[in-house]
């Protein structure tokens, strides 16, 4: 069986490879994409096994600025694709990208952009996984993929009780959903990935709509004259955030009932 070390190295490494990659085709949508939930991936797994993993606390920081630096980029897409049908939406929205792409690039040369991709290179390295556990990651993964989930239930506890920042405590949930996804992806848990990636994109759809809205207000202060339409449609968006809460209810009670 194979060890855990060597396990998550290679899956780390396959993640870096896209990563490296990607960073070079900022102008294509889907690039983009991966680049985030790339660097998304690693920090997800060296959180998650971070017992079982090299030291990588400045990586992950790191790896969380460049999600958050491409993140501007990622949003403006998601936002064009649900406003394809407005007209004069994705022309703007256009422009804004191609700005947008140009500070990501500025970002991209800096010395914390080199560190990381010298860090990276570093981590994956073989002789820094020689003191990790020589176990099969079989053996290792219940442990944390236990713990994960129960980071995730927690917080859908925490959010059950709270009153005005419900909307916050949904986005913890969310985002522990993510880390426990790529946790369950790299030990090779198809149900547990494919139920906590169900739980992240409920979610995340009313992310996106309350996003997409905020862009239109911001939209109709700047274009007075178009302000009644722009604010019709996102009055629409706003209604599509509304939570499922039945359909959240079932992704909650299926994450907690999956085998592990």
């Amino acid at each position: 069986m194979v060890g855990t070390g060597e396990a998550l190295r290679e899956y780390l490494t396959l993640q870096r490879t896209d990563l490296e990659a990607c960073l070079s085709r900022l102008e294509d949508v889907e690039s983009v994409h991966r680049v985030r939930t790339r660097a998304r991936r690693i920090r997800s797994v060296l959180l998650a096994y971070s017992s079982e993993t090299p030291d990588a606390r400045r990586l992950c920081r790191d790896l969380r600025w460049l999600g958050v630096t491409v993140g501007r980029v990622r949003d403006l897409d998601v936002i064009r694709e649900r406003l394809a049908g407005l007209d004069g939406a994705p022309e703007r929205l256009d422009g804004e990208r191609d700005t947008a792409v140009d500070e990501v690039r500025t970002a991209l040369e800096r010395r914390r952009a080199r560190h990381l991709h010298r860090d990276l290179a570093a981590l994956l390295e073989p002789t820094g996984w020689s003191g990790v556990t020589q176990a099969p990651l079989a053996e290792v993964a219940p442990r944390i993929l236990e713990a994960e989930r129960q980071r995730v239930l927690h917080r859908d506890d925490a959010a059950e009780h709270a009153e005005a920042d419900r909307a916050a405590r949904l986005h913890d949930v969310r985002k522990a959903a993510k880390r426990l996804r790529y946790a369950a992806e790299a030990a090779g848990e198809p149900t547990l990935t494919e139920r906590a990636e169900a739980l992240q994109e409920l979610l995340g759809a009313g992310n996106d709509a309350l996003m997409t809205a905020a862009w239109l207000d911001r939209t109709a202060r700047e274009l007075p004259d178009e302000a009644d339409r722009l604010r019709a449609e996102s009055t629409r968006q706003w209604a599509g955030a509304r939570l499922d809460d039945a359909a959240y209810t079932r992704a909650i009670e299926a994450l907690r009932a999956t085998a592990i």
